[in-house]
């Protein structure tokens, strides 16, 4: 059959629409969502993709790591269920990482969308981070688990609409494994209501334009995106480049575990071998492959133009090898649900520090590299809500790398998790707990000529109630790498206070939280980029006056000699510091 031309402002009418049908369930998503997760974090994502399963919009709020897996999430279920068993009004469940999907928590829904003559047309998903889908611990967060049978409810593809009817026999079974499940039950729906908006709006688009016009110009967007990563990729030198990196661990082992890849350029194409890796992790902080080929994904997109349309064109010219049994390839039935977050932007550092000779001009050092998940859950205390039941999830902001002429941004979601955090007033109003200070900790960007970017960190306070908090935090062991010269980015930590008694948490655990207990945790800074002695002596004054260095650390780590009241830098003895550092070093 020959290729169909689309002239040019057809092409250009269509891809808007597909881009804001996206945008409108997700806003739908947004308008009709229950819990304070997604209401104020914003964890879900949207995307229209074609009839076999390849994704050719996105919403513009959309999580890269709800993203990278869409597509194949999309396709293993079409897969199971049949391509030929789908009719109007189904919806199609998957929260299986053996699946396609990332982390039983992100509940994917796709409804099929058929034209007028009853043919596939096209696919609207909405993926979503549901607060719990049951387990052990509040919020189905821990590595302290040995299978994924005990991080929650799995369901694999399954019709929970079957042609415009709801399989409430299902939806009872899964509600009565999760913790509140008014709150999950609301998001649900909410998730159907932007299904349901896709459909319409591509039926629709579909009745304007024609299935065949409609077809021709997806294919003409997902090409055209193929056509400019591969222009990007051939710019980059021929080569391998090889690097790896480490997680701390998870909770069972606390052993740090390799992350090991080699990167194969050659002309337009690109290739990520993770031959190397450790195996499999004890608990939950394994990668399943659609996680895995995410983290690729994003960092590609990183490197290049950030003009390519984000969609499964892109992603054509990176071949992903993740050796099966290994950390990033895990046998059924591996624990996974912080390789979602942890183990992937891990991924991402490594790909960094790699790729670093071939393309320094555009890599970035360390990121935080951690999400720093922090979840309680547990019965009220306070009057007038004595019993009730509470549960909520955050992160805490890190620092990003710096990358040559711009210092990495503080207090900032980096990799493949860009949520937005959970406002302090929510969090005092609908839990039991309050926050003491929130605060960017100096000297904890990695110092260099660009400076990496500086880490929160946040003191919580248990006031009435009980609680089992969760931690899923990394980069604790080993800080954000700097680049060319540069230093690491401060590590991360948490500390508990009970009573009299402080004491330092793994940067994965969970326990009991009492009334009077108090927790401080800090998310890692960014790595630098560049020899500190060569950074602009304004930079690091300001940065004193700023908060975010010391004038211990700019002495030290810049050979600045700032005044601590005037914030002056004194240029005589700063030259005569520099020098003598330089000569220090043999430079």
């Amino acid at each position: 059959m020959a290729r169909r031309t689309i002239d040019p402002v057809t092409l250009e009418v269509v891809r808007n629409a597909l881009l804001t049908i996206a945008k409108e369930m997700e806003y739908v998503v947004g308008r009709t969502s229950r819990s304070m997760f997604w209401v104020e974090t914003g964890d879900y994502s949207t995307a229209i993709l074609t009839p076999d399963g390849q994704m050719v919009a996105q919403g513009p709020a959309g999580i890269p790591v709800h993203m990278g897996t869409m597509p194949l999430s999309v396709q293993r279920a079409m897969e199971k269920i049949g391509w030929e068993n789908l009719e109007p009004g189904d919806v199609i469940w998957n929260n299986d990482p053996y699946s396609g999907s990332n982390h039983l928590p992100d509940v994917l829904l796709a409804q099929p969308v058929f034209d007028e003559k009853g043919a596939l047309a096209a696919i609207a998903a909405v993926r979503g981070h549901w607060m719990d889908i049951g387990g052990a611990t509040p919020a189905s967060y821990s590595t302290a688990n040995r299978d994924i049978q005990a991080e929650g409810i799995r369901v694999p593809p399954t019709k929970i609409c079957r042609a415009g009817v709801l399989n409430q026999e299902l939806l009872d079974v899964i509600l009565a494994n999760v913790r509140m499940p008014q709150d999950r039950y609301g998001d649900f729906r909410a998730q159907m209501a932007g299904c349901t908006m896709g459909e319409q709006r591509v039926q629709a688009l579909v009745r304007r334009y024609g299935s065949d016009t409609i077809r021709a110009c997806t294919e003409e967007i997902l090409s055209h995106s193929e056509r400019l990563m591969r222009a990007e990729i051939r710019r980059m030198p021929d080569g391998e480049y090889a690097a790896q990196d480490y997680l701390d661990g998870d909770e069972i082992d606390q052993r740090p575990l390799r992350i090991q890849a080699k990167v194969t350029i050659e002309g337009d194409s690109l290739e990520v071998d993770f031959t190397g890796t450790d195996g499999p992790a004890t608990g939950g902080i394994n990668a399943p492959y659609a996680v895995t080929c995410t983290a690729v994904y994003y960092t590609m997109k990183v490197l290049t133009d950030p003009e390519i349309p984000s969609n499964s064109g892109a992603y054509r010219p990176i071949k992903v090898f993740a050796p099966p049994n290994s950390l990033v390839n895990p046998p059924w039935p591996a624990p996974v649900v912080a390789g979602n977050h942890e183990t992937s932007n891990r991924i991402i550092d490594v790909l960094f520090q790699a790729l670093a000779p071939a393309v320094p001009d555009r890599v970035v050092a360390g990121l935080a590299g951690s999400v720093h998940a922090f979840a309680v859950g547990g019965t009220d205390g306070r009057p007038g809500r004595v019993g009730n039941e509470y549960m909520f999830c955050e992160p805490v902001h890190g620092g990003r790398g710096a990358c040559l002429g711009q210092d990495g941004i503080n207090a900032i979601r980096t990799g493949v998790v860009n949520i937005r955090n959970l406002p302090v007033e929510v969090l005092e109003m609908r839990t039991p707990l309050v926050v003491d200070r929130e605060e960017i900790v100096v000297d904890s960007g990695g110092v260099g000529k660009w400076r990496g970017g500086s880490a929160t960190l946040r003191a919580y306070r248990m006031t009435e109630g009980q609680g089992v908090l969760t931690i899923i935090a990394d980069r604790a062991t080993f800080g954000p790498f700097g680049l060319f010269g540069a230093g690491a980015g401060a590590r991360a930590k948490n500390l508990m206070k009970s009573g009299r008694e402080e004491r330092s948490l793994f940067s994965k655990c969970h326990g009991p939280l009492v009334p009077g207990d108090e927790l401080l945790r800090q998310a890692a800074g960014g790595g630098g980029y560049g020899d500190p002695l060569e950074r602009e002596v304004e930079a690091v004054s300001r940065d004193v006056l700023n908060g975010y260095v010391s004038v211990e650390s700019a002495r030290r780590d810049y050979g600045t000699v700032v005044d601590g009241q005037t914030y002056e830098v004194d240029l005589v003895a700063t030259e005569k510091l520099r020098s003598k550092s330089k000569e220090e070093r043999g430079l």
